[in-house]
């Protein structure tokens, strides 16, 4: 049995015009949506690389049985500009400063537009220490914004007592990250 075509089987004018309405409608909807998740995707890859960093430096500390700091690192030195590359390397006589690329153990670098806050204390300089247990050396805790992002992508993290690393969730339900600070919840602000 032979299919006969019709000759009126193309799309009229108007069917396209229709479908184009369509689609042109479902993509209004749909990418505003889609932003956001590529937004939050982003911020959370910046969390993942911030939690490999800490945990690549406790993971040395224990299995070479050494001390490791990590730090904002310029020409082997730990210094005070958070917005530099943070170096995770062994560092046994606490000088904070490195001059043997074999002492390196992990690095990121921080995204330009990011701004990171870190609550250190009396500290002189923002770092934090694992010991050969795996202890942590000092407690620290830090936030990371990426700037011109909405708070709710930023977040959170601190060194245990223990050595292990915890990021912090929203708690009320507003849609923003909170830390504990002297016993009370509060929203990270990145403003």
């Amino acid at each position: 049995m032979k299919l006969k075509l019709s000759a009126l089987s193309g799309v009229t004018a108007i069917e396209l015009l229709m479908a184009v309405s369509i689609l042109g409608i479902v993509t209004t909807i749909a990418l505003p949506h889609f932003s956001n998740l590529v937004e939050a995707h982003r911020g959370k890859q910046l969390q993942w690389r911030w939690a490999g960093l800490l945990k690549a430096a406790r993971q040395q500390a224990i299995s070479r049985q050494r001390w490791v700091t990590v730090c904002p690192v310029v020409a082997g030195r730990c210094v005070s500009d958070l917005n530099q590359p943070w170096h995770a390397f062994f560092d046994d006589d606490n000088n904070q400063f490195y001059n043997d690329s074999a002492d390196l153990v992990a690095e990121i670098n921080i995204p330009p537009e990011t701004r990171v806050i870190m609550y250190k204390g009396v500290a002189t300089l923002p770092y934090f220490r694992y010991r050969a247990s795996g202890l942590s050396g000092n407690l620290r805790s830090l936030t990371v914004c990426p700037t011109g992002e909405p708070d709710h992508l930023a977040f959170h993290l601190s060194s245990t007592h223990l050595g292990r690393l915890r990021f912090f969730n929203d708690t009320d339900g507003d849609g923003i990250v909170d830390r504990r600070y002297q016993g009370t919840q509060q929203n990270i602000v990145c403003s």
